[in-house]
């Protein structure tokens, strides 16, 4: 049994308050905060990550990039597989998921979810799936994701589902919602633990998962589609954009 990750008062809230007084600083190594006062670093499985606020509205989580006023985050990645099968559009960096995952992110799952938390995303609406591949539709705010690479050194974007193909079909289905994965009963933080940030296969440990999932009951249906997708090892960018209606700001409440 799980139960939902706090996004209020707790440790994520906990966490972006340490972000957010930090001082805005141009240059030198980013601060690295403690971890929330009550707050064991198993329950992270994973350390606290280094910060550094850029500007009024801009932080840098590890490699993220969060910018608070356009409710959008970056991070770099690289393409690791496209071969079937795949069930995870982004793992996070040295997951061990990376066989069954299209790209890379240089993230942890900390970092990638604080960002994500940072620009807007709560799970006030979330619903999670009971079990891996169960096929009711989950729920959550809404996010675009989208991955750019360069091409003869001009960038190319695309929204990110154009990246897979399902039984051979090229896919367009932009149905990404955040749902912030789960707690484990011992509070360990069921994305840091399994490594994945965006599935397709209704995982609870996603972060971001896809509304009505791709693929779910025909292992082995989805791939990366060649015909757009850069090939293995091809740096890229990956964004996301909160679309749902955003909540206030934490520090102007």
């Amino acid at each position: 049994m799980t139960e939902t990750s706090p996004t209020g008062p707790g440790v994520w809230l906990a966490l972006l308050l340490t972000l957010i007084a930090l001082p805005t600083t141009a240059e030198g190594p980013p601060s690295q905060p403690a971890p929330p006062a009550g707050v064991r670093n198993s329950e992270y499985a994973e350390a606290a990550p280094t910060v550094e606020r850029i500007s009024e509205h801009e932080a840098r989580i590890g490699r993220v990039l969060v910018d608070r006023r356009a409710h959008r985050l970056e991070v770099p990645g690289k393409v690791i597989r496209l071969d079937p099968p795949l069930e995870f559009l982004a793992i996070k960096r040295n997951g061990d998921k990376g066989y069954e995952s299209l790209i890379e992110l240089d993230a942890t799952a900390v970092e990638f979810n604080t960002a994500c938390i940072l620009i807007g995303l709560t799970q006030n609406q979330a619903t999670h799936p009971a079990f891996q591949s169960e096929k009711s539709p989950v729920g959550g705010d809404r996010v675009g994701v989208r991955v750019r690479w360069q091409v003869d050194g001009k960038d190319q974007e695309v929204e990110a589902s154009r990246l897979l193909r399902l039984e051979g079909q090229p896919v367009e289905a932009p149905e990404w919602v955040y749902t912030g994965s789960v707690f484990l009963p011992d509070r360990r933080y069921l994305a840091a633990l399994d490594g994945t940030l965006i599935g397709f296969v209704h995982s609870p440990a996603s972060i971001i998962e896809h509304r009505t999932g791709l693929g779910l009951g025909h292992w082995g249906a989805v791939g990366g589609d060649p015909a757009v997708c850069p090939p293995v090892g091809t740096p890229v960018v990956l964004t996301v954009q909160v679309e749902s209606v955003p909540v206030p700001d934490p520090v102007q409440r």
